[in-house]
């Protein structure tokens, strides 16, 4: 079965993020649990609350998104395996931008099973979005 792997809401009100880093390559086996790929947004204004103001518990003073901005801050986000495939093709490569609901990979059940078949609407496959440690980088 053809699953699409599709970027998910991450948080609030963010709608474009970054491909940073893919974990696996087409052909590789995916496992519930399996870290798949990383995604950053790249503006603060798109940072939930929690995330700016991470740093309140380290004594450090609030910034605004301007400041944020300014410093170059970040908030990244790993995409997580919630059920079993083989990653067989991405859509998205490394620093490409990205749209939630985008399509950015084809996990399909079986490592040799045919994909791509035109007209056809693959299931989407499961991920959890998980907030990167020290993804914060004021």
């Amino acid at each position: 079965m053809e699953l699409a792997l599709v970027l998910p809401r991450v948080g609030g009100q963010i709608e474009e993020l970054t491909v940073k880093k893919w974990h696996l390559a087409p052909g590789q086996a995916v496992g519930f649990g399996d870290d798949i790929v990383d995604v950053e947004a790249n503006s603060a204004r798109h940072m939930t609350r929690a995330a700016r103001f991470a740093g309140l518990e380290s004594g450090e003073q609030a910034l605004t998104t301007p400041e944020l901005e300014e410093r170059g801050a970040r908030v990244g986000f790993r995409l997580v395996a919630s059920e079993s495939g083989y990653l067989r093709s991405l859509t998205a490569e490394t620093g490409d931008k990205v749209k939630v609901g985008d399509t950015i990979g084809i996990v399909t059940s079986a490592p040799d099973e045919d994909f791509g078949i035109e007209g056809a609407t693959p299931s989407e496959f499961r991920v959890v979005a998980n907030l990167l440690d020290g993804s914060r980088e004021a």
